[in-house]
């Protein structure tokens, strides 16, 4: 793997960081009054309970790649009915129109993918979207993640595993009812549609996003789009929220003290825009406990859609309190984000759907994979180096019918933020037993590689095995590096089957040369 010159590499850091805070900024400005600055928000010269969204009806934008509730409940329970065995569609609680009586309420429903064949316990990865009404990009994204699993379920063999072995909760719209009213109207709504607050207008209703119970404050202006209830939790969206936390996620949280490195499962919470990743705490700028851990993931995740990691204290915003990634890591320890997808340049809140497949679905798929990937231990495993380009070719060794194995390890990061990485030390690999489960025996390492010693951040392997054991069918190889530090990063996967290379002919023959350090 070739890497860019550190003077070209800090360029590109800089005009990342330059073009994502501008754009950060210009999500963050939209809720400032029209008469106050971003510079007077951050001297606290300005009265939280003032600060109001415009309303905004947006007439010609196009929604025609977005769905409605109906469509997507729909579309969730074909999923249940096709994949018995992979696919549950959860009933978790009523939003507020449900909970009055009213014809237009929902219920809000959670889809659970895991292969239920396999009934150890796994670790969990929860995805939420659709908290704001009017960031439909988000939900489209959570939607389109669900879909890229189902689909490539036996094709893709880090899909195979990642069903086989984690439990990935999808909370598709998290605020249906705010949701309804965008897809019928084009408005900006931003609320649930709880009438209880600034009561017979368009600002009814309660900012779910700082309704959760921790560090939780509020203010007087019902009528603000981020007014945050009267109570916490006393939203029916966010009570159900937090009980369907409480049922998947154990209490792994001591008082103040740091959490066990060693926990699993991980919380997004999916938002627009900025592209921008945060992670706790939100409400101070007190680090917390595990700061340095939930750093580093963050910045990993950001090394894959190239998005810009902050906390919010980072951001003309200053602090937020009461956010659903703040209480999922505060109450219950539980390594947790919010990610904010796209920019203005794609719409804003109402992102285009021209921008859709490369600035949402493309950035993000990746990520969420190795979201998942590392949900068996958020804390330690994005420290250890990946595997990446990982093939398996047939090939004929001296006339022997052989496997090509072929990958780089690295812990170099395209985006390095100064995060500290370390050289390479080890590579081990597995063949159709995951390595997690795999005895001794089936353990294979791969004792040099290519340039003959593991002394840097970035290697290339190249290992050939007879191919006569895996002749017959398709089979699947798990490969993982390990850094100096001792720690393994995460697993990936790869399908293979022999197939007889054709003959090369004597004038098309490839001597490659020996590589020396």
């Amino acid at each position: 793997m070739r890497h860019k010159p550190p003077i070209i590499q800090l360029a590109i850091i800089l005009i990342l960081v330059l073009a994502t805070s501008f754009s950060s900024a210009r999500a963050l400005t939209q809720v400032l009054p029209q008469n106050h600055s971003l510079e007077e928000m951050k001297n606290n010269s300005v009265p939280i309970e003032k600060i109001v969204q415009p309303r905004a009806i947006f007439e010609n934008t196009d929604l025609s790649c977005y769905r409605t509730v109906d469509e997507i409940y729909a579309l969730a329970e074909d999923w249940e009915a096709e994949k018995p065995g992979f696919v549950e569609w959860v009933d978790i609680g009523d939003s507020w129109e449900k909970t009055q009586g009213s014809d237009t309420g929902y219920d809000i429903k959670v889809l659970v993918l895991t292969n239920e064949a396999i009934t150890e316990e796994k670790p969990v990865l929860f995805l939420m979207s659709g908290l704001h009404a009017r960031e439909l990009a988000p939900v489209e994204l959570n939607l389109r993640f669900a879909e890229y699993l189902l689909e490539n379920y036996e094709k893709d063999a880090d899909v195979t595993w990642l069903l086989d072995y984690r439990e990935i909760h999808f909370l598709f719209v998290a605020n249906p009812d705010g949701h309804e009213i965008v897809m019928n109207t084009g408005d900006s709504w931003k609320k649930n549609t709880n009438n209880y607050y600034c009561p017979g207008t368009d600002m009814r209703g309660a900012d779910l996003f700082r309704n959760f119970p921790f560090q939780w404050e509020s203010f007087s202006d019902t009528c603000s789009d981020i007014y945050p209830g009267l109570e916490t939790p006393k939203e029916p969206e966010t009570t159900a929220i937090i009980q369907h936390l409480f049922d998947i996620f154990p209490d792994q949280r001591e008082g103040d003290e740091p959490v066990p490195l060693d926990i699993q499962n991980l919380f997004i919470d999916i938002h627009s825009y900025g592209e921008v990743i945060y992670w706790p705490y939100s409400y101070t700028s007190i680090p917390a406990p595990n700061h340095d851990q939930l750093k580093n993931l963050a910045y990993r995740l950001a090394n894959l859609n190239h998005y810009l990691p902050l906390r919010v204290i980072d951001t003309p915003q200053d602090s937020i309190a009461g956010t659903p990634f703040d209480y999922v890591y505060g109450e219950l320890g539980v390594t947790a984000y919010t990610i904010e997808v796209g920019s203005d340049m794609d719409g804003g809140y109402f992102t285009v759907c021209s921008a859709i497949e490369e600035s949402i679905i493309e950035k993000n798929i990746e990520a969420l994979i190795y979201s998942a990937k590392v949900a068996d231990a958020p804390y330690q495993t994005p420290f250890g180096p990946n595997i990446v380009n990982l093939r398996v070719t047939s090939v004929l060794n001296d006339n022997v019918p052989s496997l090509m194995i072929t990958s780089s390890v690295s812990d170099l990061l395209e985006f390095d933020y100064s995060i500290y990485t370390q050289p390479i030390k080890s590579v081990r690999y597995s063949i159709d037993v995951p390595l997690w489960k795999a005895e001794e025996e089936d353990l294979r390492l791969i004792l040099f590689p290519v340039d003959g010693a593991y002394d840097e951040k970035d290697e290339f392997i190249e290992e050939i095995i007879f191919a006569e054991p895996f002749s017959t069918e398709s089979h699947i190889l798990y490969m993982q590096g390990q850094d100096t530090t001792g720690q393994w990063g995460p697993v990936s996967a790869v399908y293979f089957a022999y197939e007889e290379p054709p003959p090369l002919e004597d004038d098309k023959l490839i001597f490659l040369p020996l590589i020396f350090k």
